[in-house]
């Protein structure tokens, strides 16, 4: 487990610091006072063994890191510097995770799935009154639990193979049609959204936009980071779709779009198959067990 670890933060380091956070324009340079021992790519790889390994202490982490990752972080903060710069890099934190999802070869299909739950933030009269979440929140009805309740429906979109592509507050009065519309993959929000007001989900961008995204940037008279500030995505995400332009055109080797495609169905069917099997198998353990398989 630890070798594997130990791989997995070197290379996702290497990736942090080569790729993912120039490409987010992220640097120090122009912040004033001393500059931390621990850079914020070993910050991020820190948080990531952490939630890794399970440990919902940050104090009891800092001593496990010490211990058993003093090697690879030698800068080790105390527990108190450690919760400080964790919180204060939340805005940081969010850009590199949809960055590096964006890896994924089903970021930028069209096929999402979405789930809600309520999120229940008073339970008494007199604390909705005084609520400072009043005209946020609202009354819902949750049919699981067969009541109702005030507070807010949490959704999350995520990409057919489960990843999250998106999460947001909405009020319980939206219907969960107009509270789930299509995610973008160059958004991620935290924000709330009330009857009346638009989506928080922006729609996906479609196939022609893309190619004429990836047309103006191989046409050269501006800088691709430029290109895609004009249209609102990404520099990242624009040069993935160049990427995948490169692989559907034969320059470059890889899964094309409709390979990626086959193989995403592929999966999915390969996983309905073995649900299908453990179902079956453990059919055949019950009725083995309560003696009522049929006499050969």
């Amino acid at each position: 487990m630890e070798n594997n670890l130990d791989a997995l933060l070197t290379a996702l380091y290497v990736d942090l610091d080569d790729r993912v956070l120039p490409a987010l324009g992220w640097n120090r340079e122009h912040l004033p006072g001393r500059k931390p021992a621990l850079s914020d790519a070993e910050l991020l790889c820190l948080a990531v063994a952490q939630q890794l390994l399970g440990v919902a202490s940050e104090r009891r982490w800092i001593r496990y890191a010490r211990a058993h990752l003093g090697s690879m972080f030698p800068h080790l903060p105390d527990q108190s510097g450690y919760g400080k710069r964790l919180r204060a890099q939340g805005g940081l934190i969010a850009a590199v995770i949809t960055e590096l999802a964006g890896d994924i070869p089903s970021w930028d299909d069209q096929l999402r799935l979405v789930d809600s739950t309520p999120l229940p933030c008073a339970a008494s009269r007199e604390t909705v009154k005084r609520s400072d979440l009043a005209g946020h929140a609202g009354y819902g009805y949750c049919s699981s639990h067969s009541r109702f309740f005030w507070g807010f429906r949490l959704y999350l979109i995520a990409t057919a193979e489960g990843m999250p592509i998106i999460w947001g507050l909405a009020n319980p009065k939206i219907g969960e049609r107009e509270g789930s519309l299509p995610a973008s993959p160059d958004t991620c929000s935290e924000v709330t959204m009330s009857p009346g007001e638009e989506s928080w989900m922006p729609a996906a961008k479609p196939l022609e936009f893309r190619r004429r995204a990836v047309d103006l940037a191989r046409a050269g008279d501006q800088p691709v980071a430029k290109i895609a500030k004009d249209l609102g995505i990404s520099e990242s995400c624009l040069r993935r779709w160049m990427d995948v332009d490169d692989v559907d055109a034969g320059r470059r080797e890889g899964l094309t779009s409709t390979e990626r495609k086959e193989l995403v169905e592929l999966r999915r069917r390969n996983r309905v198959l073995e649900m299908e099997i453990e179902i079956l198998k453990r059919a055949s353990a019950y009725f083995a067990r309560e003696n009522v398989l049929p006499k050969g």
